[in-house]
């Protein structure tokens, strides 16, 4: 899991918004054994922080919510804290609360396309890629080149007579 690091952030949120606090859902005792190790694995990899006393009151308190990742260990010798499970957190009162952050653009890049004023577009960088490739030496170099070229076919005048020889 990445954690970004050397950045603060702040969370905009209405100011008339009043913190939750929700009350407490029991862990069902069958998962209370991997809920537990689960919790100390995200602790010992920085993902969750532990709160204690002295970092004074928490202003927000959201339930954990377990979903069992898949079937229970199919062996009945098992025992059954032998789950795997994935946890988060009921956050639909702390979203109604944050203010939605716009970031207007003049254009925004995909992977593939360039959306702007003008419409939809290539990359520059597609563009030259394209103009620049060399001669397939191999079926799988050919093929990786008729994917380039077909994910930009809306762009490519006589797609289908210009890759007719590839397939």
């Amino acid at each position: 899991m990445g954690c970004i690091t050397g950045c603060e952030v702040k969370l905009d949120i209405v100011p008339e918004a009043r913190p939750i606090k929700q009350k407490l859902r029991p862990v069902a005792i069958h998962l209370q054994e991997s809920v537990k190790r689960e919790l100390e694995k995200q602790v010992d990899e920085d993902i969750l922080e532990k709160v204690d006393s002295l970092m004074g009151p928490t202003p927000w308190i959201l339930n954990l919510v377990v979903v069992p990742k898949g079937d229970k260990k199919q062996d009945t010798k098992s025992s059954p804290d032998q789950f795997d499970n994935r946890l988060t957190c009921d956050a639909r009162p702390m979203n109604k609360a944050l203010r939605r952050t716009r970031h207007p653009t003049k254009s925004s890049e995909d992977l593939i396309y360039l959306v702007c004023a003008e419409g939809i577009k290539p990359t520059d960088d597609k563009c030259q890629a394209l103009r620049e490739a060399t001669t397939p030496s191999n079926v799988k170099e050919l093929r990786s080149l008729l994917n380039v070229i077909l994910s930009n076919s809306r762009f490519i005048r006589d797609t289908c007579s210009t890759t007719e020889m590839g397939f």
